[in-house]
Parts: structure tokens; C-alpha cells; sequence
């Protein structure tokens, strides 16, 4: 029986055709050598994107005879376009991803400072507290209260009260009713979301509990 490589050809095959290759899939040059194969290169037509290379692992056959990867041809024909203008284009290409990955890494940075400050972890944290809490106290199965027009009037009552507190100095009072409008907005989102129904925004103020009978409008509305 004769004897074949790993890649099925006689051991008395011709020799492989010298060829510049990239991987298809990932665009890494390939290049056989020694390292990569035990101390020898055996003759072969597919070729492994060597992992332990920097590779992907893909494996492809760029010609139905046996070839070898190598950094540069050593020939070239009369009539052969020069490559250095290619080669700075890739250069550039490459420089260009890089500064721009530099970029793009620098505003993920940036914008997880920014959600990760503690003002903001402390607003977030209230923010699902509330909502939370709303829920529990004015959840109900039944469908009144429910329309779209009574979390608009729900949010617009919390946001007035917001726009009193902070009229009237009282920083406290703002913050709270902030709070508390941003988590209606939750809630009113995870509604039409369909992952909470129970929630009744259309219940008046005296009903729910946050505003008791006998004072007038404008205590109210403060």
C-alpha cells in the first residue's frame, strides 16, 4: 500500500506551489511552517488556520493541488501592478480600526462612569423601589383604571407635584415626586409590554392613599 500524508497524497507527490494565502474566514495570513507541524511541513492541499498561531481554525483548500503559505512570492512578472501602494492601504485601513477602536473603548468607559456613579445608582435603585411599591398598592385584576388616559393623567398629577416641591424650595419633596413619576413611567412600559397588568393608574389621589380628604386644590396640587 503506498503511503500518503495526512492530507491524502503520495509521499512522492510534486512539490507544493509556493502561494501568499489568507484565511478566508477570519483574513489572518497563513504561512506553513515547521513550528506548527512537528518540526516538519507536510505536503498538503487544505489548510488550518493554526490556532496556535493567532488562528481561527478554519480549515480551506485554495487550489485542487498541493500548496504552501509563505510571507512573499519570489518572482514577479514585467507587467505586475506595484503592491506597496496596497500594502500602505492596508496599513492605513488598520490604523484607522485601531484609532477608532481606541475611540469606542474610550466611551464605553465613559458611559459606564456615567451610569455607575452613585447619583446615579442611588436614582435607579429608587426608581425600582417605587415601582415596586406601586405595584403592591395599587395593583388590582379588574380593568378599571387602566386606560392609556389615566397613566398620562397619573404622570402628569406626580409631575406637577414634582414642579410645586421645587417651586416652593423644597429639594426633598422634588426628589421624591421625580421619583415616583419615572417609576409610573416603568410601570406604564412593562403595561404595554404586557408584563404587568395588574397595576391601576385611574384611581384618584384620596383613594389611593396619598392625599387625604379635606384639603383644597391647592394643597393638594403643593
Amino acid at each position: 500500500m503506498e503511503s500518503v500524508t495526512h492530507d491524502g497524497l503520495p509521499l512522492d507527490s510534486s512539490a507544493p506551489i509556493d502561494v501568499i494565502l489568507f484565511c478566508p474566514a477570519c483574513g489572518m495570513q497563513h504561512i506553513d511552517t515547521p513550528e506548527h507541524w512537528g518540526g516538519k511541513v507536510e505536503t498538503h492541499r487544505s489548510h488550518l488556520c493554526v490556532p496556535a498561531a493567532g488562528g481561527c481554525g478554519h480549515i480551506w483548500r485554495p487550489a485542487d493541488v498541493p500548496t504552501n503559505g509563505v510571507i512573499a512570492v519570489t518572482t514577479k512578472g514585467l507587467n505586475d501592478s506595484p503592491l506597496q501602494g496596497a500594502v500602505e492601504s492596508l496599513a492605513r485601513d488598520r490604523d484607522s480600526l485601531a484609532s477608532r477602536n481606541a475611540e469606542l473603548e474610550r466611551e464605553v468607559e465613559r458611559l459606564h462612569q456615567l451610569i455607575n456613579t452613585p447619583q446615579t445608582q442611588d436614582w435607579m435603585r429608587a426608581v425600582d423601589l417605587e415601582a415596586a411599591h406601586q405595584q403592591e398598592r395599587w395593583g388590582s385584576a379588574h380593568d378599571a383604571g387602566k386606560a392609556p388616559e389615566d397613566w398620562f393623567w397619573l404622570l402628569g398629577y406626580l409631575s406637577g407635584k414634582a414642579l410645586a416641591a421645587l417651586k416652593a424650595g423644597d429639594q426633598e419633596k422634588t426628589r421624591h415626586h421625580i421619583i415616583s413619576s419615572a417609576a409610573v413611567l416603568r410601570n406604564w412600559h412593562r403595561h404595554i409590554a404586557g408584563e404587568l397588568t395588574s397595576m391601576r393608574p385611574g384611581i384618584d389621589p384620596i383613594a389611593r392613599g396619598i392625599e387625604s380628604r379635606g384639603r383644597d386644590l391647592e394643597e393638594i396640587a403643593r
